[in-house]
């Protein structure tokens, strides 16, 4: 997922570990680890950004993973611009 820079009307939200539906945890493991989506920013055109607080490998996990099973799960990511 490529970043743009900040535009106006971007919206942050602060998402904790039990706001992710399960269903989404479920999918979101590499190597038997969970990782926990911390913040998603949604520019003005719609685009998240997502950002995670595990460590993969030493590495930060790969965005298009992510992204790949969000957008499996449109629901999570209405219910996220509802916000």
């Amino acid at each position: 997922m490529e970043l743009n820079g900040y535009q106006p009307n971007s919206k942050v939200f602060s998402m904790k570990k039990g706001s992710v539906p399960t269903t989404i945890l479920d999918k979101l493991k590499i190597e038997d680890e969970p990782i926990y989506i911390r913040e998603v920013l949604f520019y003005a055109d719609g685009v998240p950004a997502i950002y995670c607080e595990n460590y993969i490998n030493g590495n930060f996990m790969n965005d298009s993973i992510l992204e790949a099973v969000l957008k499996e799960d449109n629901s999570f990511l209405n219910t996220l611009k509802n916000l």
